[in-house]
């Protein structure tokens, strides 16, 4: 009797249709898995992509590569990881990260306007903005941002993932989401309140400037005054004479 038990076959069979759930979503574990390594992939081709490009940051690892025979490449993640334990240890990372945040998008910036193309211009006007709103709200926010751990690399990041190229770039994320929504709600308030700061700028200014003619013209005339009445001692001492 156990024998049988174990020749009868099962009573549920297996469909096509019980299939396809099963198959889909391993699928589906198989693609979110992979889905981090096809990123990182994409990464190191654009980074490769950058070392075939000439700019003086490839001709210095080109020079070194002739030297020591280590590939751009491998110098890349050295220097990467140099950066990253810097950021770790804290000594000197406020500047690092400013460098890292002003150095290369002011070169690609320079690049982009002595091109011909137009559609990398507002790429990096964009970086820009964000980059300006960015350090407004650290100003005012300083103090606390500095108590949170590792807090020069999550900025670092930041200003990275702004630069970066392709629909990924954080400049363009931020500023189609965010700033550009909100400034185009408050436009006009905006341009009314820089128009009132202007005329009132050119009020202090016409102000300042008769106050300092005024005041010029006042020490004009005292000088001249002292000057006369030195004049007429002196010719009253000569006369006494």
């Amino acid at each position: 009797v156990k024998m049988s038990a174990y020749l009868t076959p099962p009573t549920s069979t297996w469909t096509a249709e019980s299939l396809f759930p099963t198959l889909s979503s391993c699928l589906d574990i198989v693609v979110r898995v992979s889905s981090p390594f096809v990123k990182m992939s994409a990464y190191l081709k654009k980074l490769d992509d950058f070392l075939a490009e000439k700019n003086p940051v490839t001709d210095v690892l080109s020079q070194i590569e002739s030297k020591t025979s280590v590939k751009k490449q491998h110098q890349a993640f050295a220097i990467i990881g140099i950066v990253l334990l810097w950021f770790i240890i804290g000594y000197g990372a406020s500047l690092l990260c400013s460098v890292i945040g002003f150095i290369y998008p002011a070169y690609r910036s320079l690049k982009a306007l002595e091109s011909s193309e137009t559609s990398d211009d507002r790429v990096w006007l964009v970086y820009w903005v964000v980059y300006a709103f960015f350090n407004f709200g650290e100003f005012f926010s300083d103090i606390l941002l500095s108590w949170i751990p590792f807090y020069y690399l999550l900025k670092c990041a930041f200003l990275i993932w702004c630069m970066m190229p392709g629909p990924a770039n954080g400049s363009m994320i931020l500023y189609d989401r965010v700033i550009r929504p909100v400034f185009l709600q408050h436009e006009k308030d905006i341009d009314r309140l820089a128009s009132k700061t202007v005329d009132s700028a050119k009020d202090l200014s016409s102000e300042a400037q008769s106050l300092a003619k005024s005041a010029s013209e006042q020490v004009t005339e005292m000088a001249t005054q002292e000057a006369i009445r030195q004049v007429q001692e002196n010719m009253n001492k000569d006369k006494d004479a």
